[in-house]
């Protein structure tokens, strides 16, 4: 019983498995329907992805094929694809760093360094961004390549200067430039070939077809590395920032994503990021979506399949840790669900509005007409209902009692407060921010979308450097490159929030990990409590917080390997 492999002459990335009787050869075939990307090629013989290789290997042991002969040197160079062979610190980079690396961070380092592409995905605050940076420096000091692009969000584009500084010292003597200003500035900052180059996402989408007319260019980006920071941000593969940084990758040397949540429930935010990094490995998206996707009647996705198989093929491109994992004595962190009744007027209306008996409302004047739902919309209906847990007022202007959920979070802000502790609020609604702006009789600060880069940096500085600062009130405009847990003033750490309370939460588990890691991160000196608001009785107890258990049982099959 054998079974030889061939290499296969048309394409660098598949092989064939060739069975030596028909016996075998129906035994290949279970295997043939659990990997998408193989055809039958010829006769007794089916042709694989080469990123299938440790999967087959693994099905063909569990149905006995075990005596199988395989071409060495093509075994070995399939499996060389998977074993990353890290690449340790370059001396004189190692003789430049002024600040202790951690062990963890350098794990990641020179495993990232060792692999021409790679997803860093470990929780908020474990200093990806460090780990990043220092990777771009010792490749450049192996003369792996000759510059660095890194893709950020407008709010994290000053990180990495500052991050060189911390590392390196004031005079740290690195070429890192910010290609901000107009478009024929930053096209200019291009052309000018620095050794680092930070540019926004979104200047990287309006920019990079013209961009690509230069040659110029084009032969800067193939000595280059790509660095996308919050990769999540590219998960969906035909958005213009997607295709933006695809076409950027498809030329460059080295491929790195960094995210903290690089999966939100669901395997098309994987796929998305290792489309950029390297698309064979899950080719096609066509054979991705019949593969892994369950289609509802209308074409939407109900839900998925084969995760497991995902799993093992992207682990060796993820390297994804907690902080208990890699720093032993991390504060703990508590999580709390708070359940709030709403009071008798409170439900009669929402039961109504849950129904869609919007016109019933208003004929019997429960709302005013000033109420903002739009009854032939189911969105808004949902939406209204959300509102109306958070504060009646959301949805009509003329009530004026104060809501029950207002009610708790004050009550719970006054004990949290008086024990000395510093707190961050977090509601999805701006409308709702301005309301309890208000109504709450705290000193506080406060960051939302509209707010320019240097307002929400005044901010965050006020909040942690003023001690009568307790409350810090943000939208979902504060979930990413901010820190609250604390900072360094004249060289003395002064502690932020370990309180965080979720007014509202978001039904993607990946940006409740994202505000989260606001104050869940390096340096938090004390131990930490998230508590979460939800209105009994409502889609809030209902369906929000069940559709987050369930999106967060998807990612951690797939990112930690635990099954569904």
């Amino acid at each position: 019983m054998g079974i030889a492999a061939h290499a296969n002459e048309s394409s660098k990335y598949t092989f064939v498995l060739t069975a030596d009787t028909y016996d075998e050869y129906n035994k290949l075939k279970e295997i043939y329907s659990l990997v998408p990307f193989c055809e039958n090629y010829a006769g007794l013989s089916f042709l694989y992805n080469k990123y299938d290789f440790p999967f087959i290997v693994s099905e063909l042991d569990k149905i006995g094929l075990k005596n199988r002969r395989i071409d060495k040197k093509l075994y070995e160079s399939i499996k060389s694809l998977h074993n990353i062979t890290p690449l340790k610190i370059h001396p004189d980079l190692q003789a430049r760093i002024k600040r202790e690396v951690k062990p963890f961070q350098v794990e990641a380092i020179e495993r990232m360094s060792g692999s021409p592409f790679y997803l860093l995905g470990d929780l908020m605050g474990l200093g990806k961004t460090s780990s990043a940076l220092l990777t771009v420096m010792n490749l450049l000091a192996y003369g792996k390549a000759s510059s660095a692009v890194i893709v950020a969000t407008a709010s994290s584009l000053g990180k990495w200067s500052d991050e060189c500084s911390k590392i390196f010292g004031k005079k740290h003597g690195i070429d890192i430039v910010v290609a901000d200003g107009g478009k024929e500035q930053r096209a200019q900052i291009f052309r000018d070939e620095h050794q680092i180059t930070v540019i926004n996402l979104e200047s990287l989408a309006r920019d990079y077809k013209q961009l690509m007319k230069y040659n110029k260019f084009k032969r800067f980006i193939s000595n280059s590395i790509i660095v996308v920071d919050e990769a999540h941000r590219i998960k969906n593969y035909d958005t213009l920032n997607h295709k933006s940084v695809y076409a950027l990758g498809n030329m460059a040397l080295r491929k790195y994503a960094l995210t903290g949540t690089p999966m939100d429930g669901k395997l098309t935010s994987i796929y998305g990021i290792f489309r950029f990094l390297h698309q064979p490995l899950f080719g096609k998206f066509s054979s991705f979506d019949k593969f892994h996707i369950k289609r509802d009647f209308f074409g939407g996705i109900d839900s998925f399949k084969n995760v497991d198989i995902v799993e093992k093929k992207a682990k060796p491109f993820i390297l994804r840790r907690r902080k208990e994992e890699v720093l032993g004595s991390f504060p703990s962190i508590v999580e709390k669900d708070y359940i709030i009744p709403m009071t008798a007027a409170e439900q009669k209306i929402y039961k109504k509005l849950e129904k869609s008996e919007i016109q019933e409302l208003y004929d019997s004047k429960l709302i005013s007409e000033d109420a903002r739902i739009d009854p032939d919309m189911e969105i808004s209906i949902f939406s209204a209902c959300c509102q109306w847990c958070d504060c009646p007022g959301l949805v009509d202007p003329q009530w004026k009692q104060v809501g029950s959920k207002m009610k708790a979070l004050d009550e719970i802000l006054e004990q949290v407060i008086e024990g000395g502790n510093k707190v961050v609020v977090f509601t999805k609604f701006k409308m709702m921010l301005d309301i309890l702006s208000k109504y709450l009789k705290y000193d506080m600060c406060l960051l939302y979308g509209s707010m320019s880069s240097k307002e929400r940096k005044e901010s965050m500085d006020e909040f942690l450097a003023n001690p009568d600062k307790k409350v810090f009130l943000m939208t979902t405009a504060g979930k990413e490159s901010i820190d609250l847990h604390g900072t360094e003033i004249d060289g003395k750490w002064v502690d932020g929030a370990n309180y965080l309370i979720m007014y509202d939460s978001m039904m993607n588990p990946a940006v409740n990990e994202q505000i989260t890691g606001r104050i869940d991160r390096i340096g938090q000196q004390k131990s930490m409590t998230v508590i979460r608001l939800f209105s009994k009785g409502t889609i809030e107890e209902t369906d929000v917080r069940d559709t987050i258990l369930k999106r967060m049982k998807i990612n951690k099959a797939v990112l930690e390997g635990a099954g569904l």
